[in-house]
């Protein structure tokens, strides 16, 4: 029995060879000319000829719904405290001293009242800032023969003691730590990573293509201790630079990991398990692919149901931007962390938010280019993605993608290689004329509109109301060049010269051997 692939290549082939004997409809000369696009777009659809500047196209016309369809509303539920110029200038630079971090979990949670907080930030190195750790060295030799210094260096360590003081800060409280990844060459490690959300082996021996990553930046044992939940905040960077999508996992030394947006949404949940859900082999073309993430509810969790997370290959999950970025793009609120460490806020303004901390200052290299902006902070890109959580609406690749833009390609570009030939050449009046002024050229006019309408009206719809990211590029580049090569053998027809040339080429074409 063939398997899948065996089963689309040959199915491509024989639609290759079928279509092919269709140009014999064509007049002479043209013989299989308008249906080449056709040809090469079912041969790249099925994987005999891949075009990589198809992808570019597709990853373009993506970027492009994306624009048009965006929501450009308010999403109340996050609220961004961001770490920008007002709060450098005020609080000096950064990184803080955890003490002040310290301050402003605790006004988040204390006289703010909010919900959950995710720090989008890292924590790896300890905090030597108060000098702590020269005064006990002096207690440990030059001093140690003074009791008064001591007595008073012990009543003060718990105050100098900043990574302490943070670390009771956030125990006990929902607060996600931040983490991150990295390729380094040496495999440089800092910190502790959090307790895996699986095993590789829950992906049931299939294997998923995962960033490879060598080593990580991590939070200090002991802040990892008073806050085990914790999340990874790479972003993943298409080749033309552009960030579409955040993994929702990620594979380390054969253990999986969850994502930062993935565990404050975790978090909301209950802290439902995580479990892969994998393609029908016989739509994805033999090996199971990764397609969603299904959290099972946990006893005593908000989830009632399962929940499925579409995401595409490396668990990377498409981010439903909302609007353009930053305070006033309007997608999230923004408080300037100052005025939540000076206390300029009245009480409970963030009751029952979700609070992601971040910096929207590009002296802080935290800025990405996306789809709708070329500076966006890597705070307001983890909102935008947990907002679509939230609502439960991320777009996705359906696995049928490919044979959705075959069939357009059949429709579409077939039906004009066999039908614009079919129309009559214009007269003598119409060798200068262009093709919209005869009843052929209108007809011609109303054909490759009607195909446009049939490419990009259902795509659009489909994204906008059912968040599916169809492919549309294939179909639409043999629809146009299908289009350009008719005009020019029409043009070459009605233009004596070159119809002169192309008489001569038939007869030659067509001559006894």
């Amino acid at each position: 029995m063939d398997t899948p692939p065996a089963l689309w290549h040959r199915l491509t082939g024989y639609l290759l060879r079928r279509f092919a004997g269709v140009a014999d409809r064509l007049p002479t000369g043209r013989r299989g000319l308008l249906l080449l696009p056709v040809l090469l777009g079912l041969a790249h659809l099925g994987g005999w000829l891949p075009l990589p500047v198809m992808d570019r196209l597709d990853a373009f016309a993506y970027d492009l719904r994306l624009r048009l369809t965006r929501a450009e509303a308010l999403d109340p539920r996050i609220v961004i405290v961001d770490i920008d110029e007002k709060s450098l200038a005020e609080q000096g630079r950064w990184p803080w001293g955890r003490d002040r971090l310290a301050r402003l979990v605790d006004e988040l949670f204390e006289r703010q009242q909010a919900a959950l907080v995710g720090f989008d930030v890292v924590f790896a190195e300890p905090d030597t800032s108060s000098g702590l750790a020269r005064l006990r060295q002096l207690a440990a030799r030059e001093l140690a023969d003074q009791p008064a210094f001591l007595r008073r260096l012990q009543a003060l360590e718990p105050e100098l003691d900043y990574d302490a003081r943070f670390a009771r800060a956030i125990a006990r409280r929902p607060v996600i730590l931040g983490y991150y990844f990295n390729q380094d060459p040496q495999g440089r490690r800092s910190g502790q990573l959090p307790a895996p959300v699986m095993g590789a082996d829950s992906l049931q021996g299939h294997r998923q293509r995962f960033t490879d990553w060598r080593g990580y930046g991590a939070t200090l044992p002991a802040l990892a201790q008073a806050a085990p939940q914790a999340g990874f905040f790479n972003p993943l960077i298409d080749p033309d630079g552009l960030v579409r999508g955040v993994p929702l996992l990620a594979e380390f030394e054969g253990q999986v990991y969850e994502s930062l947006v993935l565990a404050m949404f975790r978090e909301l949940q209950g802290r439902p398990s995580v479990a892969p859900v994998f393609s029908d082999p016989w739509r994805s073309g033999g090996a199971p692919v990764l397609r969603g993430l299904r959290l099972q509810p946990a006893e005593g969790g908000a989830m009632a149901v399962p929940l499925d997370l579409p995401v595409g290959e490396g668990a990377v999950a498409l981010v439903p931007y909302r609007g353009q970025p930053g305070a006033q793009g309007g997608s999230f609120r923004y408080v300037s962390a100052t005025d939540l460490l000076e206390g300029r806020m009245a009480r409970e303004q963030l009751r029952g938010r979700i609070v992601l901390v971040g910096s929207s200052t590009p002296g802080l290299q935290d800025l990405r280019a996306t789809p709708v902006s070329e500076a966006f902070p890597g705070v307001e890109i983890h909102a935008h993605l947990l907002s679509g959580l939230l609502e439960g609406r991320l777009p996705s690749r359906p696995e049928y993608a490919v044979g959705y833009e075959a069939a357009l390609l059949l429709v579409t570009g077939l039906g004009l290689a066999l039908g614009l030939p079919g129309l009559p050449r214009a007269g003598a009046r119409g060798a200068g004329e262009a093709p919209g002024g005869t009843r052929a050229g209108r007809k011609a006019m109303l054909m490759v509109a009607g195909a446009w309408l049939l490419l990009v009206m259902p795509n659009l719809a489909l994204f906008r109301w059912g968040a599916l990211a169809l492919p549309m590029a294939t179909s639409m580049t043999a629809v146009n060049a299908v289009t350009i090569l008719w005009l020019l053998l029409r043009a070459s027809a009605n233009n004596p010269p070159l119809a002169g040339l192309q008489e001569g080429r038939e007869a030659t074409e067509n001559a006894p051997k």
